[in-house]
This record gives structure tokens, C-alpha cells and sequence, in this order.
């Protein structure tokens, strides 16, 4: 056994795979060398709209253009037919290998789930033809496609292929980095900004938007253009998880060792910071020497989950026709308040949630709930939540950048609406007013949100209802002498 082939999980199937590689690829030259068609690699193209937005879609239908290399998986086939272009029969190696992986495969678990996904779903008189159909397209022909894309020739290049491969059907652990592009959102960033430990945010390279793309056929209520609108991704790198690459994961939930909840985070400090809507419609993995599939000679990116995470209004897609990207002095709250919200006590981290999740709601009445939660959250601490105590500690926590008596004011009168609401009455008025001007009750609540939030996550030293309680009784003037708050405790 040569050295490179030592290190090889299953070198009993590449001893049967390389002489049919090799036979199948002369064999399909040759009927390429007679003018007959042959259908190619479909090329990806990158692609953005006037506004700089990435939208790049898969090209679904059709075979690539004919100096494009040939599409193995759609030459063989192994009963004659109109779809055919060269029986395996007509090819002994390639014919021999396919029935002798399919017979051993029967014999073998491992190997049969190594080499075919539905097999091990069928009845047993039924997973032969199956191995067999899978070891021809997704087998063989994915090994080629990259072999012809990247220009390998040699037994050893065919081998470097092959491992790849390998490695995603039968290792045990793999690791990779994760990659969840934000959409409809944009950092003025070229190089990655450090968030937390192994997390970054890192700007997607064209060839990320050509592997990613999604078909523009989608039924699932996720938009191509929308999963597409993502110039940075949040990136959680050398992640180690159980192999689930060459299984059917079923159900909508990402894999629990592929937890994103740091995606979720970010997205929050986002919209604390900039009020953007965002979210995600994929997780990825970039991985380390080892690939499911490849996209021509673009490095690999499995698709580990996809579905929409981000509010539907998104779909609509009006903020597309404006690429506004967040500058530096923004990202760095963003990186703070990421961090902070990560140690942050429940009902921060709850209020932060509320204040995202307003960007889902197409309910007034269900957008200011969200909110009025959030600020209890935050500065309520009486189980009736008393409205009057709560605004003046909103109006302390925010002293610094808004006159006191104006969160005081606006606070009340939003906490109007929202008991309207809570005992089941619609509000005659959906407006506040402050100093002669009229402002949408749901903004001006949900903008005191962000704004007690910025607060109390950038503060040197964070506050809680206590504390805002206790800052309110040292404001007080004290006669001379008078003992101070702390001297009593």
C-alpha cells in the first residue's frame, strides 16, 4: 500500500473505485471524441443588483455551455434508455465495481451507509439497485466532476479527491467552520471583526455566493434573492461535531452540535444598535479536508440546515434597492453588546429577544406587548408592574442622552396603550405626544426599548431596578451631615 493511501478509512473501496474512475473517464472522452452530446457542469454566476446586493441564484435548469466539463453523473446509466448516454455494462471495470461495492455493501453497514443514503430505507430486495444507482451518480460521478473541474489527472490527484469524500461518508467526527450570512444587512468591514472567543463576522467571498446560491424554485416561504443579500456572515470557526453530513436530517430545527445561538445574539445587537431587520436562511459548514459535494472547482460549503429565520416582511424585498453598510464606530456597540448580552442576566437577554422579535410582528397589538415585556424586563420589579415606577427608572437610566422628564412622559403614555390592550380594549389613540408633536405609540416604545437596552449592556457598570431605586434616592439634596444611603445599609 502506497503511504498516501494509509491514512484511508476505507482503502477496500477505492482499490474498487480507482481502476472504474479511471475506465469511466476514458470511456466518456471517447464518446465526447465522436460529436456526440454530452451534457456539462452547470456554472453558478455571481451576480448582484443595482444596489450592490449579492443575488446569486443556482441555475437550475439546463446543461453548462460546451467548453464546460462534462457532467459524469448524467453519462451512465445502468439499463439503456433515452437518458443514457453510455451503459455501465459497456464499461467491464466500471460494471464490475458497481456490483461488487453493492454486493459487499449488503454485507457491510457501514459500508452500505457509507456509499448510499436511501438504501438502508429500503427493503432488503430492493438496496442493491439502489447502492448501485448511488455509487454511478453520486459516487463516481461527483469524483469526476471535481476531477475534471480542478484539472486532476494523476492516480494520486484522483486519491486527494476521493479522501475528501471519503471522510464526509464515514468519519466519525469532522470539523469545519460555520458560516450563517446575515441578509439584508451590511458591515463597511473587509477584514473579520472579532466578536467573542471562536466567533467573528467575516465578509463572504464570490466563490461562497456561488456555492450558497438556492434555487429560485423554493416553496418553503425562504426567498433566494433574500438568502442571497448577504455580504458578511457570522462565523464560528474550528468547530468539532458528529458526523451527520451522509444522513437524511430530517425536521426544520439546525443540528443541536451545530448550535448558532451566537447568530441569534448578534442579530439582536444589531437591531439595538441600528434598528435593521435581519436574520438568516442558511447554515453552513466551510470544511477541513473533507467534502460532501463540490460545486465545479469552488472550495466545498455543506449546507447543514436552511429555512427562514428572518422576518417575512424581508421577502417583500423594499430594502433592497438601498446598500447602507454599518460603519466601524456601529459595529464596535454591535461587538460589545453581543458580548454583554452573552452574560447578561435572563431578563436582559429576554428583553433583548422582545426587542427583535417586533421585527416578526404584523400586529400593532402584538408589537407593543412584545415591547412593554421588554421593559419590564428591564425596569420592572413590582409583580403589578407599577407604570409610574417604572418610567421614573427608565428616566434615570437614560438621563444621560434624554431629558428625564421627556422618557417619563412617553413611557406613561405608552404603558396607556398597553394596558388598553392587556384587558381586552382597543385604543381610542395609537399615538403619543411629546412637546406639541404626535409620534406612533409602537416606535416611540419600542425606540425607549433600544434605547434602555444600549444602556444597560454599554455601561461600565450595569444597572438593574435596584440600582436605577437607589440612584433616584441619592439624588435627593441632604441636609449637612445627614447620613449617607450606604452608611445605613
Amino acid at each position: 500500500m502506497a503511504d498516501t493511501e494509509r491514512d484511508l478509512m476505507r482503502p477496500d473501496l477505492w482499490d474498487l473505485l480507482l481502476p472504474a474512475l479511471k475506465a469511466a473517464r476514458r470511456a466518456g472522452r471517447e464518446y465526447e471524441g465522436r460529436g456526440k452530446y454530452v451534457p456539462r457542469q452547470s456554472v453558478t454566476k455571481y451576480r448582484e443588483n443595482d444596489a450592490g446586493w449579492p443575488q446569486t441564484t443556482e441555475n437550475t435548469f439546463g446543461s453548462g455551455a460546451n467548453d464546460e466539463p462534462i457532467d459524469w453523473p448524467e453519462m451512465f446509466g445502468l439499463n439503456p434508455g433515452l437518458l443514457t448516454r453510455i451503459p455501465v455494462s459497456d464499461v467491464p471495470e466500471l460494471a464490475w465495481a458497481v456490483s461488487e461495492i453493492s454486493r459487499r455493501a449488503l454485507d457491510d453497514e457501514e459500508l452500505l451507509r457509507g456509499v448510499s443514503l436511501l438504501a438502508p430505507l429500503h427493503k432488503p430486495e430492493e438496496r442493491r439497485a439502489q447502492v448501485e444507482f448511488e455509487t454511478i451518480r453520486i459516487l463516481v460521478g461527483r469524483i469526476l466532476n471535481r476531477a475534471d473541474a480542478v484539472g486532476a489527472e494523476s492516480d494520486d490527484e484522483l486519491l486527494s479527491i476521493y479522501r475528501q469524500i471519503e471522510r464526509a461518508r464515514f468519519a466519525k467526527e469532522l470539523t469545519g467552520n460555520v458560516v450563517v450570512p446575515l441578509v439584508a444587512v451590511s458591515f463597511d468591514a473587509t477584514e473579520p471583526i472579532h466578536v467573542d472567543g471562536n466567533t467573528w463576522i467575516e465578509r463572504l467571498t464570490v466563490d461562497d455566493h456561488r456555492v450558497r446560491a438556492m434555487s429560485w424554485l423554493r416553496q418553503d416561504g425562504v426567498s433566494p434573492y433574500v438568502a442571497a443579500a448577504a455580504t458578511h456572515a457570522v462565523v464560528l470557526r474550528n468547530v468539532r461535531f458528529p458526523n451527520r453530513v451522509h444522513t437524511l436530517m430530517t425536521g426544520r430545527d439546525v443540528p443541536a452540535e451545530l448550535s448558532v445561538e451566537i447568530t441569534q445574539t448578534v442579530a439582536e445587537a444589531i437591531h439595538i444598535v441600528t434598528e435593521k431587520t435581519t436574520g438568516y436562511a442558511q447554515v453552513l459548514v466551510r470544511p477541513h479536508d473533507w467534502a460532501e459535494s463540490w460545486v465545479q472547482d469552488l472550495p466545498p460549503l455543506w449546507s447543514a440546515w436552511s429555512g427562514r429565520v428572518y422576518p417575512e416582511e424581508l421577502n417583500d424585498r423594499r430594502w433592497d434597492k438601498d446598500l447602507t453598510p454599518i460603519t466601524a464606530g456601529d459595529a464596535d456597540e454591535i461587538v460589545r453588546i453581543a458580548k454583554a448580552l452573552k452574560a447578561a442576566p435572563k431578563n436582559v437577554q429576554i428583553a433583548a429577544r422582545r426587542c427583535r422579535r417586533t421585527t416578526f410582528r404584523d400586529d400593532t397589538e402584538d408589537l407593543v406587548l412584545d415591547v412593554a415585556i421588554g421593559i419590564e424586563a428591564l425596569v420592572g420589579k413590582e409583580p403589578d408592574a407599577l407604570t409610574h415606577r417604572m418610567a421614573q427608572r427608565a428616566a434615570i437610566a437614560l438621563a444621560d442622552n434624554i431629558p428625564p422628564e421627556n422618557t417619563y412622559s412617553l413611557l406613561k403614555q405608552f404603558y396607556g396603550i398597553r394596558s388598553k390592550i392587556a384587558h381586552g380594549e382597543t385604543p381610542k389613540r395609537w399615538t403619543v405626544k411629546l412637546n406639541g408633536q404626535e409620534f406612533q405609540a409602537r416606535w416611540a416604545g419600542l425606540f425607549l426599548l433600544r434605547m434602555l437596552l444600549r444602556s444597560r449592556l454599554l455601561a461600565d457598570k450595569p444597572w438593574d431596578a435596584a440600582s436605577l431605586d437607589k440612584g433616584m434616592l441619592d439624588k435627593f439634596q441632604r441636609p449637612d451631615g445627614y447620613p449617607s444611603l450606604e452608611s445605613t445599609e
